[in-house]
């Protein structure tokens, strides 16, 4: 998947809450098809009187629900471009789903790639 991290910031900042929040789920979709994954995605954006996002995702035939409150997606959007990204891979990773070795994972867990990289090159030294 094609990641910038400038064009995203441009999205959020241009984009309604619910449009981005659709955006992301979108890219979360495709990860997850480009791993080879079967993946059915629901989400149901908040009515008047509601305040939580509800998520739902049959990953190969598991059903995995995440919740998040609509004023926290309001403020990952605002914070930076992959924070939402961010708090919705980890909520998956916690569900037991691996992460791909992609562009997209890499922008979100950059820490990951310093830590695999630098046990690779002590690997090689061994």
């Amino acid at each position: 998947m094609n990641v910038s991290g400038w064009k995203r910031g441009m999205m959020a900042k241009s984009m309604g809450v619910e449009d981005y929040f659709n955006h992301v789920m979108g890219c979360v979709e495709r990860e997850l098809e480009e791993a080879g994954n079967d993946v059915i995605l629901v989400c149901s954006w908040p009515g008047k009187n509601e305040r939580d996002v509800a998520i739902t995702l049959i990953l190969n035939g598991r059903v995995l629900n995440i919740g998040v409150s609509q004023s926290e997606v309001e403020r990952r959007k605002e914070e930076s471009p992959f924070s939402l990204d961010w708090l919705l891979w980890s909520e998956l990773v916690k569900k037991g789903v691996v992460l791909q070795d992609s562009g997209y994972m890499k922008a979100l867990f950059p820490e990951k790639n310093k830590k695999d990289s630098k046990s690779e090159g002590e690997d090689k030294k061994s």
